[in-house]
C-alpha cells in the first residue's frame, strides 16, 4: 500500500494541458500574463479577438475577460490558437480536438 502525500502539477509559462472536456481553450489571467511575456520575448504578440463573454463546463462557469489569438506550433502542426482569458488562476487548458 502507499499514500499520496501531496499532488502538485507545475506548468511552465509556455506549456498547456489538453482538456478533453473543453468547449474552447481557456487560460487564467495570471498564467496568460506570464505566457504573453514569454511570447513577446520571441516577437509574438497575442491579438484581442473578442470581448467579455462566459464559459461553462462540468466544473461550473466563469466570466471570460476577452479572447486572444496567437500563432502556435504544436507537435508537427502550425496554426493559430484562440484562447479565452478568465479571472481564475488556471493554466492554459487546450481544447482537445
Amino acid at each position: 500500500t502507499f499514500a499520496v502525500l501531496s499532488t502538485l502539477l507545475v506548468i511552465g509559462d509556455l506549456e498547456g494541458i489538453p482538456d478533453s472536456g473543453a468547449g474552447k481553450s481557456l487560460c487564467g489571467k495570471p498564467h496568460f500574463v506570464r505566457l504573453t511575456r514569454q511570447l513577446v520575448k520571441r516577437g509574438i504578440v497575442p491579438e484581442c479577438h473578442g470581448g467579455p463573454t462566459t464559459a461553462s463546463g462540468i466544473g461550473g462557469s466563469s466570466r471570460v475577460l476577452g479572447e486572444f489569438v496567437f500563432p502556435l506550433s504544436l507537435a508537427c502542426g502550425v496554426g493559430v490558437l484562440k484562447v479565452g482569458v478568465i479571472p481564475e488562476d488556471v493554466p492554459l487548458l487546450l481544447l482537445d480536438v
